[in-house]
């Protein structure tokens, strides 16, 4: 069969079947129309032609809902005039298209101007090697060994456009560490996308918000357009959730149950975790536990539910002693142990929560006790290690602010630093808020001067 005889609607009937070629005579088809489609609204030739390519990935993940296959041409160009708007918008912030139409895109200088560098080196090129190979080797011959972009086009046998296009995308990447993931050239588009999802997850380690929204609408346009599967439904939970928390605006319960859809359809433990407490957190004593037992934790063992289940047994359990009913409380951590795994954080919270009941119980009733039952996930992150989440659960009744000795507390404020090992002694990474930071201390000089202060007073 000759593909490029037949019509539109021949072409999108044979793609749905599975025909790969029928799709590429629609794209050979229709590419100049889709790229003037896009440049009419980008009104510039590189960011047509990201645009161009991103609509056709996008029309065909979604050309089963087309009702009209004669139609594709006008379609496709419609999606691509769509995603220039967006690209237009979003990354005029990051640099001058004047330059890009002028092909003076080599004369700009590798300064914070044109990329808002790492504080080193070394860290400027663990970040680069995170780029895509094809982006990667642009930025490394032009940057690391000064090529210009012709001598880049010579040597790699591309076209100068190419090159100066792979150096902007690169640029943009590496600004704030926007967009750096390890994707690879061989990865699927699921999988392309689920990276993109674990970035958006990063969000939540920065006190400082800003820019989190065009991430986020980026990152769950990317996730909408996916073939229908359980990753896709798993991502959108965790899209939908962060921008819940922070995203501005009103939190509506149409939003709450497009959650709940996309975590039941998706198995999305942590995503079902935040909406049952989200649920129980409205009542409290006798209440909320005859709602945890007779609701939530039913609800959780019928979808087949294990890590939201063994955390909703923790807080039962909590539940149980707040009231003073400390057998079934003993019997609900109990229940942690037989369902969660010991890699499991609530399972290490349950064993020092029963640990610190047998110990509450030899004191003496006393509103002066606190008493906190909480582990820690650490993540090395770039190199660097990070409180990723604290669990468990905190009664604090003193009167006195104890977080003078809390570093977890700190630590939170800095964008949850715990340790840089590129960092030298006294210096100081500050938060993306602008107003926390932490210097790192040289121990031994600080013993030195405490040793001879000691000696000094004696």
């Amino acid at each position: 069969m000759i593909y490029s005889e037949q019509n539109d609607e021949t072409l999108v009937s044979l793609t749905l079947l599975g025909e790969t070629r029928a799709y590429e005579a629609l794209v050979i088809r229709y590419e100049r129309a889709v790229v003037g489609a896009a440049k009419s609204v980008a009104h510039n030739a590189y960011l047509a032609e990201d645009a161009a390519q991103d609509a056709f990935v996008s029309a065909w993940m979604k050309l089963d809902a087309l009702r009209e296959p004669s139609r594709f041409g006008a379609w496709v160009c419609k999606i691509a005039r769509n995603r220039a708007k967006t690209f237009a918008v979003r990354y005029r912030e990051y640099i001058s298209f004047d330059l890009l139409e002028n092909k003076n895109l080599e004369r700009i200088a590798y300064t914070e101007e044109a990329i808002e560098r790492p504080d080193n080196a070394g860290e400027l090129r663990d970040s680069v090697r995170r780029l895509s190979e094809k982006v990667r080797q642009v930025i490394e011959l032009h940057y690391f060994e000064g090529l210009s972009v012709d001598e880049i086009a010579e040597r790699l046998r591309l076209p100068v456009g190419t090159v100066k296009w792979r150096l902007y995308d690169g640029r943009l990447k590496l600004r704030k560490g926007y967009g750096i993931m390890d994707e690879k050239e061989t990865d699927t588009l699921v999988e392309k996308v689920m990276k993109k999802v674990e970035q958006l997850k990063l969000w939540r380690l920065y006190k400082n918000k800003d820019g989190f929204t065009a991430v986020y609408e980026d990152t769950l346009r990317d996730v909408e357009c996916l073939p229908e599967c359980e990753e896709k439904h798993r991502a959108l939970a965790d899209v939908l959730m962060h921008g819940y928390w922070w995203l501005p605006g009103e939190k509506d319960d149409a939003l709450m149950e497009r959650i709940r859809d996309a975590a039941e359809r998706g198995y999305n433990e942590d995503v079902m975790e935040f909406l049952i407490t989200s649920e129980e957190n409205k009542l409290s004593g006798k209440d909320k536990i005859t709602f945890i037992l007779n609701k939530q934790i039913p609800k959780l063992e019928a979808m087949g539910f294990t890590q939201a289940l063994g955390r909703e047994w923790f807080r039962l359990g909590y539940e149980y002693f707040h009231i003073g009913e400390n057998e079934a409380g003993y019997a609900a951590y109990d229940k942690v142990l037989e369902i969660l795994k010991p890699s499991d954080v609530y399972y290490a919270n349950a064993i020092a929560a029963i640990h610190l009941e047998h110990e509450l119980l030899k004191c003496k009733p006393d509103n002066n006790i606190a008493s906190s039952a909480t582990c820690e996930v650490f993540k090395y992150i770039n190199g660097k290690l990070r409180l990723w989440s604290q669990t468990g659960y905190s009664n604090n009744n003193i009167r006195f602010d104890n977080r003078s000795d809390n570093i977890f507390y700190y630590s939170s404020l800095i964008d949850r630093l715990l340790y840089d090992p590129k960092l030298e002694p006294d210096n100081s990474n500050v938060g993306t808020d602008g107003k926390s930071s932490i210097t790192f201390a040289d121990i031994r000089r600080m013993r030195a001067v405490d040793n001879g202060n000691r000696s000094y007073k004696s």
